[in-house]
């Protein structure tokens, strides 16, 4: 009986490990991509603002969440446009799995979002807060990919190591080249506008994500991309 039990266990874990897995498999592609050229988007459009002035964090932050909304609301579409095509329910277990595993990073990143956004700061403080807040998105986005570390396929870990990265690479290129060589070539040729960097990283990396896991479903076969992490 207890043998019997254990092994009930053990396959509805698996399951629910593969059903999750789906998730990122399926709905991650086209919200990769649509996200992606959205960021790349948003970035042309914004190139020429001039962000070091007093109201220039209130039109980043409008800016990337208009984003943020696009984005959602195209994902949400993918989201229901394959559930009515296999059948599965909207928001399944493994949705609300997922969602438990983003929120603290999500949270924390919103909670810097409105603080930074909104709370009163002199010029100079200000005018820094748009690169702040590009950081701490990229940072916090690639915490919560890593979250589900347990159950993503090796895609999303990699995305997730790819965003955590980037901006603590960046802080360490940049501060080595302001202390070191000033005057370098590379100092002056690195991305100083905000929306450039969310252009590498939310644009950059979600379109080769895009392309990449295709061509990793079409080598292991149709519908498979690679089996979780955490296996």
């Amino acid at each position: 009986m207890t043998d019997s039990r254990t092994a009930e266990e053990n396959l509805n874990l698996i399951r629910s490990l593969m059903e999750r897995s789906t998730l990122y498999r399926t709905v991650s592609v086209p919200g990769a991509a649509w996200g992606g050229f959205l960021s790349v988007g948003a970035w042309l459009v914004s190139r020429g603002w001039d962000l070091e002035n007093p109201q220039g964090r209130h039109t980043f932050l409008g800016l990337w969440i208009v984003v943020l909304a696009l984005t959602v609301a195209g994902n949400l579409f993918f989201l229901t446009r394959e559930a009515r095509q296999t059948g599965r329910a909207t928001f399944s277990p493994g949705y609300w799995t997922a969602g438990r595993s983003l929120f603290p990073s999500f949270f924390c990143a919103g909670f810097f979002t409105l603080a930074l956004g909104f709370f009163p700061l002199g010029r100079a403080a200000a005018a820094a807060v748009p690169f702040l807040l590009a950081l701490i998105w990229i940072l916090f986005y690639g915490l919560g990919l890593l979250a589900t570390q347990h159950f993503a396929p090796r895609s999303i870990v990699v995305l997730g190591g790819l965003f955590l990265l980037t901006p603590l690479l960046w802080l360490l290129i940049v501060g080595s080249l302001t202390v070191y060589a000033p005057d370098s070539w590379l100092r002056a040729h690195l991305p100083v506008h905000p929306s450039a960097l969310m252009a590498l990283t939310f644009g950059g990396y979600h379109l080769g994500y895009a392309l990449i896991v295709p061509l990793l479903e079409r080598k292991n076969g149709p519908g498979k991309e690679e089996p979780p992490h955490g296996l």
